[in-house]
Formats: C-alpha cells, sequence, structure tokens
C-alpha cells in the first residue's frame, strides 16, 4: 500500500452543504497513492479533489455521512430501470481524464443549479479533477454530439469511487446524475470490485440526500465502523444513524 502524503492541518470554512454551519476538516496534500492505499483512505471516510484529500470533523455537527453500495448485491429499482431506458440511446465513453474548454463551461453552467455558488477559474478546475493519478477515470455523455454529463469516478483495487458528477440542465429529463451512478455500477461489477462509495450523504441537502436511494448500502460512523443504512431492505432508516451522523475519533498522520 502507497500513501505519500503531506498532513495540512485542520481548515474551518462556511458548510458547502448546510447553509449557516461551519465546515471543519482534516486535509492531506497527496503526492503519490496507489489503489490499495485509495481504499483504505475512502474506508476512513476520505473523499479527494485533485491531490486535495480531506474528511469532515466538525464538532457540533456530523450530518456528511460517508456512503458506499454492495456491488454485488445491487439490483435497480423500477425508478432505476425507467433512468436505464431513457437513456439506452445516449452514447457513453470511458477514458482518462482530459480538461477542455466545453467540460469547463458544462461545470460552470451545472454550478448555477446550487444555492451556495464560488467561482471557479479554469485552473482551479483542471487543479480539482484532472490530477493525472493512476487510478482517475471519467464517464463522457453525449446526446449525439452534444455533450451532456461528464462524471469523474477512481477505480481502486477493490472499489469505486464516484468524484463528481455535472451535466447539463437541458438534459434533465434524462437524470444525468442518477445515470453516472448506475453506469458506474455496471463498471464496478464487470471488474469484480466490492462498493461504490457516493461520498457524503446529507439529510437536510436536497443535492446529497439522494446518494440512499441506492441499495443496499452501508454508511460509516466512526473509523472502521460501517453499518447497513436501512434496518431492512424496506425504506425504514434506522434513526440512530441520523441522530448520530458521522465522528471522526482520531487523525491520520503521516511521518
Amino acid at each position: 500500500m502507497i500513501i505519500q502524503g503531506v498532513p495540512i492541518g485542520t481548515y474551518s470554512t462556511d458548510c458547502p452543504y448546510i447553509s449557516g454551519n461551519s465546515f471543519e476538516s482534516e486535509n492531506i496534500l497527496m503526492k503519490s497513492i496507489d489503489g490499495e492505499g485509495l481504499d483504505y483512505l475512502l474506508s476512513y471516510g476520505f473523499r479527494h479533489f485533485g491531490q486535495h484529500f480531506f474528511r469532515p470533523i466538525c464538532t457540533d455537527c456530523h450530518q456528511c455521512i460517508p456512503i458506499r453500495v454492495s456491488v454485488r448485491d445491487f439490483a435497480p429499482s423500477r425508478s432505476f430501470k425507467r433512468v436505464y431506458a431513457k437513456g439506452r440511446n445516449l452514447r457513453y465513453i470511458i477514458g482518462h481524464p482530459e480538461p477542455t474548454e466545453e467540460k469547463f463551461v458544462l461545470y460552470q453552467a451545472h454550478t448555477e443549479r446550487f444555492e451556495e455558488k464560488d467561482t471557479v477559474t479554469y485552473e482551479s478546475f483542471v487543479e480539482s479533477f484532472f490530477h493525472p493519478f493512476p487510478f482517475s477515470r471519467e464517464l463522457r455523455i453525449y446526446d449525439g454530439h452534444r455533450l451532456i454529463a461528464v462524471s469523474h469516478y477512481d477505480t481502486a483495487s477493490t472499489s469505486l469511487s464516484a468524484v463528481y458528477c455535472y451535466w447539463d440542465v437541458k438534459a434533465s429529463d434524462y437524470s444525468p446524475g442518477t445515470l453516472a451512478i448506475l453506469k458506474e455500477l455496471e463498471i464496478a461489477r464487470e471488474q469484480a470490485l466490492s462498493w461504490v462509495y457516493l461520498g457524503y450523504f446529507v439529510p437536510e441537502n436536497k443535492h446529497m440526500n439522494y446518494k440512499a436511494r441506492f441499495r443496499p448500502n452501508e454508511v460509516l460512523l466512526s473509523e472502521e465502523r460501517w453499518v447497513p443504512f436501512y434496518q431492512n431492505r424496506n425504506r425504514n432508516c434506522d434513526p440512530v444513524i441520523l441522530q448520530q451522523g458521522f465522528q471522526a475519533f482520531g487523525r491520520l498522520v503521516w511521518e
């Protein structure tokens, strides 16, 4: 396992997920990492944009809850099958991430959906999504010749991690974000991977709470404590999960 990173301390910023909250994070600037190392960090609740790896360590709020889907057990619901059917004539291309102006324009338009908006330069866009890690991939979705979605993901040793998806709001009838995750679950199954990590489930955020629909799934409550999100295969969420959320009790430090 290779994890060579520089701890860069803890940050406190305005929360990007819940308005009015602060977001505290443990941060690492990653120099070198392999698939096994990525699996390890994902299992401890880390995410990354480019070389910046982070996980929430908020003291007053624990609602950023890491969530992952069992690839072996996942079966699409009727609503997911309808999404599949709508997208059957779209074109899907998988490759190594390459920055283009077309993708940047699509990303900028996509961010207009959110209440909290950051000014993003082309340089910061490239830094966030196009660092040349050997495990990084992108899924591009086209309607004819028109690019309607780009989903960045990582393929680790035993898991796939969905990093970020941005899409054309004019193509919302295709449910591009959902379609991208369904395609990534297909990819994970073809590669005999065990898990697809979807980042953070945030109950109060409508852009983040849809992830619980991909079942069966597990959530991380603390280090090495992954538990089923639902009490059974129906729709009953374990209330303890929402009450406790994710709490990181330790810190990861490399010499």
